[in-house]
């Protein structure tokens, strides 16, 4: 399933009609230019929209829904009924404004893009079948996988605080042994929103962690500079790589609540921090600023040198153009899919420049120099995982992603996703990904096990939630499995 992230165009004036497209919707008619009415459309319920033909016949309904998981990823889309057959799939979208009705809203998202279920001619019944016969999307399901995996977090993050007997002192002070190493520091910014600074002991710096009760989180580098912002009606943490957390409503806890060692959530945000490798006895400036440096860099490709090799091994060599990271694209429509096309620009046999475009699902590689010169390959495949609530290797039909191969021995490689910002272990025979971060601790190794189909794999007490353990794991890997 492919998602599309639908941006609106803020503005004010508009109305009945969506752009200035040949296609309109009006008094829940929707025509084909001024007058050539093509459907109409039926509202039994709030947020319920039935689309019939011209003669009333009804064809598909649409339910909008949407929920939010606990790393601040918003889940919207529509659920979609064929009313002749009775099958039901999703479209996933975003939205960043709500000038439009809702009505109009989902007409737009219907007319445009990879599922066009409307067009000149009315109802497009052969899109209405393509799209029930792609998996099933389960936004619930996905929710709950991304609320299992950051409990999983903490839950290794605590297990890492109980091993360096890590405790927080009555003004904040973070504790190794009864020695100070860290400080936890309740500030109030200017718009009011009060929170915690989590910082090595001299705190100075980059904040290795900042939290907000709700509104707007920053982090900034040594020189002052911002490079990262939230917005957030959530209780917000970012991590300095840019790792997000949105903490439960049980855990709204304020800066002046009760003392920081008795708050339960400040416990479970200094828990992610050493979950994420993060020693704060240990790390370095140096350390930091290298990570602030990866964090900053979004991965986009912009007219990069390389080339794309098609799945028959053939390649097209010129310049790669793919965006993972929104760049602020500001009012304007946008159908960006991030992370999931590449385009190549090249010339052809009789030297005229062509353009062609591949999704992360075409079964295509490509090859990238950046601006430092270096060598990056991308891959793209479905991110699965483990967990046993979703089934083993279940598909959530979220799309492929094109990722970047970190490393590789033998048949298995590690690849970094620079849209959702995690790691995926790959068998270089399989599809999909694993993502093992996103499984509780005490499954890792039964499903690992199932995936790489090796028992003899010595992989008891890695760091599953650190690069420096995913590869580990490749390297043992390639010299314990044939």
């Amino acid at each position: 399933m492919k998602k599309i992230l639908l941006t609106l165009l803020l503005g004010f004036g508009i109305s009945g009609s969506v752009f200035a497209q040949k296609l309109n919707i009006s008094k829940s008619v929707v025509y084909f230019g001024k007058n050539n009415a093509v459907a109409k459309v039926e509202i039994p319920t709030k947020g319920t929209f039935i689309y019939t033909d011209v003669e009333g016949n009804k064809i598909f309904q649409l339910v909008d829904q949407e929920g939010r998981a606990r790393n601040g990823k918003y889940f919207h889309l529509i659920e979609v009924t064929d009313l002749k057959t009775n099958q039901i799939n999703d479209i996933p979208y975003k939205e960043f404004g709500f000038v439009f009705s809702k009505e109009a809203q989902l007409f737009n998202l219907i007319t445009q893009g990879d599922n066009k279920l409307v067009n000149e001619q009315g109802i497009d019944v052969s899109a209405l079948k393509a799209l029930m016969a792609e998996p099933k999307v389960s936004m619930n399901t996905e929710i709950k996988n991304i609320n299992d995996s950051i409990q999983a977090v903490i839950t290794a993050g605590n297990k890492i605080l109980q091993q360096k007997n890590i405790t927080i002192g009555a003004a904040g002070e973070i504790l190794e042994n009864g020695a100070p190493i860290g400080i936890i520091k309740a500030v109030k910014d200017k718009d009011n929103a009060t929170g915690y600074d989590f910082h090595q002991k001299d705190a100075k710096g980059v904040a290795l962690a900042r939290w907000r009760n709700k509104g707007v989180v920053s982090i900034l580098d040594n020189n002052r500079n911002l490079y990262y912002r939230v917005n957030s009606a959530q209780n917000t943490m970012l991590t300095y790589d840019l790792k997000r957390y949105d903490l439960s409503d049980e855990k709204n806890e304020s800066a002046s609540a009760t003392s920081v060692k008795d708050q339960t959530l400040v416990k479970e945000l200094l828990a992610i921090l050493y979950a994420n490798g993060v020693d704060i006895a240990k790390v370095t400036s140096k350390d930091i600023e290298e990570m602030v440096a990866v964090a900053k860099d979004n991965g986009n490709l912009k007219g990069a040198k390389g080339y794309v090799i098609k799945e028959d091994g053939s390649k097209l060599e010129g310049e790669l153009w793919i965006d993972f990271v929104s760049e602020d694209v500001g009012n304007v429509v946008s159908l960006q899919s991030y992370g999931k096309r590449v385009t190549v620009e090249y010339k052809d046999e009789k030297g005229k420049s062509k353009k062609d475009s591949f999704k992360a699902g075409d079964k295509v590689k490509f090859v990238a120099f950046d601006k430092d010169n270096r060598k990056l390959e991308y891959e793209g495949f479905v991110q699965e995982n483990g967990n046993k609530s979703s089934n083993f290797l279940n598909k959530m039909a979220i799309g492929a992603t094109f990722h970047v191969k970190i490393a590789e021995n033998g048949k298995l490689a590690l690849y970094y996703n620079q849209v959702d910002r995690n790691y995926a272990l790959k068998l270089a025979d399989k599809e999909v990904g694993f993502i093992i971060t996103n499984n509780p601790e005490q499954v890792i190794l039964e499903r690992l096990r199932e995936y790489l189909g090796c028992n003899t794999i010595t992989i008891e007490g890695l760091q599953y939630f650190k690069k420096e353990g995913l590869l580990e794991i490749v390297n043992r890997y390639g010299s314990q499995c044939k």
